[in-house]
């Protein structure tokens, strides 16, 4: 109980629950109370003061003291609040567990009261909290759109639970992992077989957190899900594409199942139980079957069907009028076309692939027979020997069968006879001389004539001969036309049918002597694509150049005079060089030309992908492919048969220009020096002809010489691995101890004692042993090495350990020339130190005091400052510096 040091007044305030109210059932509630101090009282300090409290409710608590056990000194006119049981102690075994507000049926009351000694106002030290309401947490029920729990495999299924809040959260569970938690959301629909979804024998439980926030009760509310597997529905026709022909009787077969039902358009087709189905379907028909397996559950296939119907045959016309009228033994000039050009049109149907199959009728339409191989939309006809009538039938097809509609648009050949022309000159051969005149003639008896040189229409009408006249130089404006060697006469004629028919003779004008000859600039008539070439011909007046014939004539700007200049020849091109005379008499000379080129130039790769980061001064693993090793690289190529092709490997070292690498000129190269530095290679490819057949390329022309691609060799940095042990020579006195170090900067490093490890690889770079001949020791000779790794290279060094015994052979001996070593005191004696070694040096101490060194003379010491027993060592080092 508190001190009373004034008269003061104390009052319990507001009394709330921790985190407010309602609230959801619990049995750990804890409440605030709030402690008053009057204005004008002073301070009061309430620890230790009595502090009463009850709860009235369905879980009733029974009065009970406490005492308040924490800092409570409340300033005047102020407040403190204090949580139970937090800031309490028990008194008189009172209970200290939070209040249990565990069953909601009814609201709950705290009265509480604190006992201040000499408090003036007691009235206001109770306080009553009225009506705190806990709330009744729902109670959940799960329940399923399917009233046995059984779907089948793909069936939808939803859970629900209930009631319904819309700031509650529902949980829902399959075999114990949350599926699916929400705020609101009260139902959850599975479909079977789908990823993430619900299996046969699957168990739903759940949780809800009630629209109060309230745990509900949900332990036994649970549905074990049965899935029943589907049949696998198989569906196949007598019309596997889908297509029929009007009439057609169309056979199914279903497969999968224990039970069917069929249906056309979607109705039923009552009494068709069985796994076959026949029919005669319509247009767009869609045959369903349903396949049922014991367990009731099915599924389904169907297929469409389509009728096949001509929707229009289409038109048929001559492509060329004049083929109404066919010579005799002549061929049509023109097709019969269905195709859509000119008049003509496609025929169309409703389903299927249209095809056609052309009849013709020689018996003026009283029987049709097919023309072997004409069913495409167009026909050619090759030949007729009597008038003849075609037709185009339809053909429309599916992958099972096809129907045929006959043509109804009729094309007639009327077959007329042949005018027979007999065109002749006024000689038996057609040979003229220059200057000479010429009678052409043609049979009496057509309607028109007309003659043509060349192609230049001389006249037309029905005079039935032509006068000629030959010359050096065709002049067809003279009267008459003059013509030259080689010129043809044509006649032309239109008979009394309309028949068309044209008969030509060639007129030989006899040449005079020629010999020409001919020349050009590249040897052997080798050279490379799109290479100048000059040809030379000689012993004419003038020239003519063609290439490979007389249609394809040299540019005008290529020829001059008796030179023709050209970059457009083509491998086994043949010019023709024609030379005439004075009378326009000529005579060709023909030259066949070689001409080179590479289609590709192929395409290289390193054998080994390593290399193209090797280490420096390592050797390549392998070689770069040119095509021969199967890795990637490709030979050139060419489409030139006469051509060979070469290669010449090039270098770049260090970014300096390309070179040829000496005697590299196979399609694969292998280098084998050591690289130090990077280095770039490309291959040279080209074609050239090997006139000499030994397989080099020894020949003065090559062509193409096209580089490929480029491949590198990457050198990795250098790395010096030089051991040093800081001592000349590495040379040691036996018990010195001998510390090798390597250069900083490496990954890994490893040291070996005369071959043999001495320890794993690892980051330290320095290796410490004491010099001797001992277990673990450096010996004299003993070689000392490194294996260094950086960036993924290794790298050695090695080094020779000189160890010298000297100090531990006992050769260093002392004498003097006092007998018995006993001298008077201050009496001077000579000391004397052995073996006397040229390059020893040798030090005297007297009772471990160095010597004066004005008395050491080599090995000899002399000295009087000897006054009491005295010991005298001597220490001797030889060259090595071991003593």
């Amino acid at each position: 109980m508190g001190m009373l040091f004034s008269q003061q007044d104390i009052s319990i305030g507001t009394i709330s629950i921790v985190g407010g109210e309602p609230l959801c059932p619990t049995n750990s509630v804890k409440f605030n109370v709030e402690i008053k101090n009057a204005a004008g009282s002073g301070a009061n300090d309430v620890n230790s003061d009595l502090f009463y409290f009850q709860v009235n409710g369905p879980i009733p608590r029974a009065p009970a003291l406490y005492r308040i056990n924490v800092g409570a000194n409340i300033a005047d006119g102020g407040s403190q609040t204090f949580i139970f049981p937090d800031h309490f102690r028990a008194e008189g075994g009172s209970s200290l567990a939070p209040l249990d507000l565990s069953d909601p049926s009814a609201p709950y009351t705290i009265t509480a009261s604190i006992t201040i000694p000499n408090d003036p106002d007691i009235s206001n030290n109770v306080s009553t909290s009225l009506d705190i309401d806990v709330f009744t947490p729902a109670v959940p029920s799960l329940s399923s759109s399917d009233g046995d729990n059984s779907i089948c495999a793909g069936d939808p299924i939803t859970f629900t639970i209930t009631p319904f809040s819309a700031s509650a959260t529902y949980t829902f569970k399959v075999n114990g992992g949350i599926v699916q938690s929400l705020s609101g959301v009260n139902s959850i629909t599975f479909t079977s077989g789908a990823l993430g979804n619900i299996a046969n024998g699957d168990k739903i439980t759940i949780d809800m957190i009630d629209g109060n926030g309230c745990i509900t009760n949900s332990g036994t509310e649970s549905i074990t899900v049965t899935v029943n597997s589907l049949p696998t529905a198989g569906l196949s026709s007598s019309a596997p594409d889908g297509l029929f022909c009007s009439g057609d009787i169309v056979s199914f077969e279903a497969t999968g199942g224990v039970s069917y039902t069929w249906y056309i358009n979607g109705t039923e087709q009552f009494g068709a139980t069985f796994s076959n189905f026949t029919r005669a379907l319509s247009n767009n028909d869609v045959v369903k079957v349903r396949v049922f397996n014991a367990n009731g559950c099915f599924d389904e296939k169907s297929l469409t069907f389509n009728q096949m119907s001509l929707i229009d045959n289409g038109v048929i016309v001559l492509e060329n009028s004049d083929d109404l009228n066919i010579c005799e033994g002549n061929s049509p000039v023109g097709r019969i076309l269905g195709d859509g050009t000119g008049a003509s049109s496609v025929a169309s149907a409703t389903f299927g692939t249209i095809s056609y199959q052309w009849q013709s009728s020689t018996n003026n339409g009283s029987s049709y027979q097919d023309i072997v191989g004409a069913t495409v939309a167009n026909y050619s006809p090759t030949s007729i020997t009597t008038t003849t009538l075609f037709r185009r039938n339809v053909v429309i097809s599916s992958s099972s069968t096809s129907c045929t509609f006959i043509g109804d648009d009729i094309v007639t050949m009327n077959l007329r006879p042949e005018f027979e022309i007999n065109l002749t000159t006024n000689d038996p051969g057609n040979t003229f001389c220059q200057d000479q005149d010429i009678i052409v003639s043609a049979d009496t008896g057509a309607v028109t004539y007309t003659f043509v040189i060349n192609a230049t229409t001389i006249s037309s009408g029905t005079t039935t001969t032509l006068n000629l006249r030959s010359g050096a130089t065709r002049n067809l404006a003279a009267s008459p036309p003059i013509i030259q060697n080689g010129d043809n006469v044509t006649v032309q004629i239109v008979d009394n049918f309309g028949c068309t028919n044209q008969q030509t003779i060639p007129i030989i004008i006899d040449e005079v002597g020629l010999n020409p000859g001919i020349s050009t600039n590249a040897p052997g008539n080798i050279l490379c694509s799109g290479q100048n070439v000059e040809i030379q011909v000689t012993g004419g007046v003038s020239y003519s150049f063609f290439i490979n014939n007389t249609g394809n004539p040299a540019l005008p700007a290529e020829v001059s005079g008796n030179k023709f200049t050209t970059n457009r020849l083509n491998d086994g091109d043949r010019v023709i060089s024609r030379a005439f005379n004075a009378t326009g008499c000529y005579k060709d000379v023909i030259e066949t030309f070689t001409v080179l080129s590479l289609s590709s130039t192929g395409s290289i790769t390193l054998q080994n992908a390593g290399d193209e980061n090797i280490c420096y001064g390592a050797t390549m693993t392998g070689g770069i492919d040119g095509g021969t090793l199967g890795v990637g690289g490709g030979a050139a190529s060419t489409t030139i048969a006469s051509a060979t092709i070469g290669y010449q490997w090039q270098s770049s070292i260090d970014g300096a220009p390309f070179g040829d690498i000496l005697g590299a000129t196979s399609q694969t190269y292998s280098p084998t020096s050591n690289f130090t530095v990077s280095t770039r290679f490309r291959r040279v490819s080209f074609a050239y002809y090997d006139s000499n057949g030994d397989g080099n390329f020894n020949e003065p022309l090559s062509c193409g010489n096209i580089t490929s691609n480029i491949v590198s060799v990457n050198v990795k940095a250098n790395f010096d691995p030089t051991l040093v042990t800081g001592v000349t020579d590495n040379s040691y006195c036996a018990g010195d101890t001998i510390t090798i170090t390597a250069p900083d900067g490496a990954d890994t490093y490893r040291f070996f004692q005369n071959g043999a490890p001495l320890g794993a690889a690892g980051p330290s770079r320095t290796v410490s042993a004491t010099a001797g001949s001992g277990a673990g020791q450096f010996d004299n000779g003993d070689r000392i090495s490194v294996e260094i790794v950086a960036n993924g290279c290794t790298f050695t060094d090695e080094i020779t350990i000189l160890v010298d015994f000297f100090g531990e052979v006992s050769s260093a001996s002392i004498f003097s020339n006092a007998t018995g070593d006993t001298i008077c005191s201050g009496e001077q004696v000579i000391i004397e130190a052995r073996p006397p070694v040229p390059g020893y040096t040798y030090s005297f101490t007297l009772n471990g005091a160095n010597a004066n060194p004005a008395d050491v003379a080599g090995n000899v010491l002399t000295t009087t400052g000897i006054t009491t027993d005295t010991v005298v060592l001597v220490t001797v080092t030889n060259a090595n510096g071991c003593s």
